[in-house]
């Protein structure tokens, strides 16, 4: 009797050196993770495994350091060995549902996450990343209410906030995004991507002023990209906020090396509004090159050059534009005013009634042909065009046509 309790104590002892070694192994394992010494971690859990193969923590464990360098095989055999030693640990099926999201299959992640909601309900990961799988399948409603319930477990997250709105801004409920992006900026100040999605919603909802302060502050944060500068560019240019856009588009030009011709167009339209001509045709020369059937490039041109007093290259722009588009009025309009500057009144009459034709209510156009006409000694027509002039609301064709036209 007492040889058999000596065995069974002697089997005791052994069982609990051998139960303290692994659990001191698996504890110095999990500090090297800490540190990202993944193999020597990896050999710590290897010698728990040896000493008690029941360890199942071990082989989780093993499994994220397989995973972290990129031995995902093991790491898969590590998760689902674990899985079948304890099929009741919720984070085993956490772990394995992390591994197949980084390797984006979302079909695999979603029944394990699903799964360790289901064995505990109040892990705020299992939540999140179930979100997250939820959102890469586009599936908003669904990614929305997890992302609400991991906020209910952990309201400080900024990222939480910030995928939340996204997924709202994708099911186009403005509103609520836009209190998760001020959440999330408020949480995290420095999180770039919510200043810049913040400013997807203010743009769309025409409020450009903001959308370009928040494009600004991602940019000032180390977010830039080709899209966004585009973006901050046509809020400046639309918020009339000229020496900006044109520091934004010029960013464009120089550091993404567009060759769109509408970048070239509207930082052509912001030299125009800071009266810098010069530049502005030669953005428009550019406009051109890359879109040689542009007839707003043409068209502006040529009223650059008219501010320029070159007559010649203008009357040629607004022929060419012109050429290129029949149905528009403005370049026989313009042609007229200049020819009519140039006092050559028969050619521009001939222009003006092209633009009359195109547009019958253009009283720029009437009141110009009225004055060729004035000049060619015809009364009666002048008076005609004057008072159409006027009847259209054009202002000194009214003071005109009272003096003249009695």
């Amino acid at each position: 009797m007492r040889r058999t309790l000596f065995i069974i104590g002697f089997i005791f002892c052994s069982f609990n050196l051998f139960s303290q070694q692994a659990n001191k192994l698996f504890d110095e394992g999990v500090e090297k993770m800490k540190i990202g010494d993944n193999k020597a971690a990896i050999n710590l859990f290897s010698r728990v495994l040896k000493i008690n193969i029941s360890f199942y923590q071990a082989n989780m464990e093993r499994g994220k350091c397989y995973e972290l360098i990129g031995k995902n095989d093991s790491a898969l055999i590590d998760f689902n060995t674990a899985i079948e030693k304890n099929k009741q640990n919720a984070k085993s099926y956490h772990y394995r549902g992390i591994f197949f999201f980084n390797q984006k299959d979302y079909t695999k992640a979603l029944p394990d996450f699903n799964k360790t909601i289901e064995l505990k309900k109040d892990i705020f990961d299992a939540w999140y990343y179930r979100g997250n799988t939820y959102m890469e399948l586009k599936n908003w409603t669904n990614a929305i209410s997890d992302y609400t319930k991991a906020i209910e477990l952990n309201s400080t997250d900024a990222k939480t906030y910030y995928n939340r709105g996204f997924c709202n801004a994708n099911s186009n409920k403005s509103s609520p995004a836009l209190n998760d992006f001020n959440e999330s900026i408020k949480l995290n100040p420095k999180m770039a991507e919510s200043y810049y999605q913040r400013g997807l919603l203010y743009q769309r909802e025409s409020n450009y002023t903001k959308a370009a302060s928040d494009y600004s502050t991602a940019q000032t944060l180390g977010f830039e990209t080709e899209e966004m500068m585009e973006r901050k560019a046509d809020c400046n240019y639309i918020s009339k906020n000229w020496l900006v856009a044109i520091e934004d588009f010029s960013l464009l030009i120089t550091k993404y090396k567009t060759k769109m011709s509408n970048i070239w167009l509207k930082r052509a339209e912001c030299y125009m509004q800071t009266n810098s001509f010069d530049n502005a045709i030669k953005d428009y020369n550019k406009a051109i090159l890359f879109d040689k059937l542009s007839y707003e490039a043409y068209y502006k041109r040529g009223k650059a050059n008219v501010k320029l007093n070159k007559s010649q290259q203008a009357l040629s722009d607004f022929k060419k534009a012109s050429e290129l588009n029949p149905n528009s009025f403005e370049p026989y309009l313009e042609r007229g005013m200049l020819l009519f500057d140039l006092k050559k009144y028969e050619q521009a009459v001939e222009d003006l009634n092209f633009a009359i034709k195109i547009e019958p209510k253009s009283a720029d156009a009437y009141f110009y042909r009225g004055a060729c006409r004035d000049f060619l000694k015809d009364s009666k027509g002048s008076c005609a065009d004057l008072k159409k002039a006027a009847s259209l609301g054009h202002v000194e064709a009214i003071e005109i046509s009272k003096i003249k036209c009695k």
